[in-house]
């Protein structure tokens, strides 16, 4: 996932400064040396086609560096039941009242 991140940037990302996860939402800090790398490394997060949504609250700047961290949340895992073999198996839900 992280060689994914980094590939978002297009070499735009002058670096990820820090990930933390917290079982379903992954923070990304990050910073660059021009403000539209910010917009675009979040549009390409969304391409990853990984999370529901994605949010960030702008960026700051000091020294000539902007600074940003994107909130993603990663869509629910699809399961799928299987035998021993690994092939998919019809399933059931049986609902007790």
């Amino acid at each position: 996932l992280v060689e994914q991140l980094l590939a978002v940037g297009d070499g735009q990302v002058a670096e990820i400064t820090g990930l933390s996860y917290d079982g379903s939402t992954l923070s990304i800090a990050a910073s660059s040396t021009n403000s539209q790398y910010v917009s675009t490394f979040v549009t390409n997060l969304t391409r990853l086609d990984l999370f529901s949504s994605i949010t960030y609250d702008g960026y700051s700047l000091s020294d000539s560096v902007y600074t940003y961290t994107v909130n993603a949340v990663f869509k629910p895992a699809e399961t799928t039941a299987t035998d021993a073999d690994g092939n998919p198996v019809e399933t059931t839900t049986e609902v007790v009242q």
